[in-house]
This record gives structure tokens, C-alpha cells and sequence, in this order.
């Protein structure tokens, strides 16, 4: 089950990654941190609840 989890916030995190790059190359700001923040939501409850 950890490993399965691991994968998934492994797979958040590109995501994450990859739409904060796409957000600065489109100069939109205000959705990259937006990103950023859902991404640190993200991480904590999967801490929260998996761990």
C-alpha cells in the first residue's frame, strides 16, 4: 500500500511541476501559485491520512 501511495504523490508532484512550468512560460501568476498551494494541500493530507 506504501508503495502505491508513494507512486502517487510521485505522480502529483510531476504534475504539479509540470503545470507551474506551463503557468510561468504563459506568464499567469496567480494560477502558478494557486498550483503550488493545492500542491502542499495535496502532500499534507496524504501524510495525513496514509501514513
Amino acid at each position: 500500500m506504501e508503495f502505491l501511495i508513494e507512486i502517487l504523490a510521485n505522480l502529483l508532484l510531476l504534475f504539479g511541476i509540470y503545470l507551474v512550468r506551463w503557468c510561468a512560460v504563459h506568464k499567469d501568476t496567480t494560477k502558478a501559485i494557486l498550483v503550488v498551494a493545492v500542491m502542499i494541500v495535496d502532500v499534507i493530507f496524504i501524510i495525513k491520512h496514509f501514513w
